[in-house]
């Protein structure tokens, strides 16, 4: 099980977003792409694609 485990991790994408009043910031981890879209309807969509 350890194995499997450890073999996941190393497949492992993290997304982190920092939210605020008027833009969302995304970062993909261990890509290292970034993004900053609109907090709103449109931006959301943006972010999903």
């Amino acid at each position: 099980m350890a194995q499997t485990c450890s073999k996941l991790e190393s497949h492992a994408v993290v997304v982190g977003i920092d939210v605020s009043k008027d833009h969302l910031d995304a970062a993909q981890y261990p890509s290292g792409d970034l993004i900053q879209t609109s907090n709103d309807t449109k931006g959301l969509r943006t972010l999903l694609r």
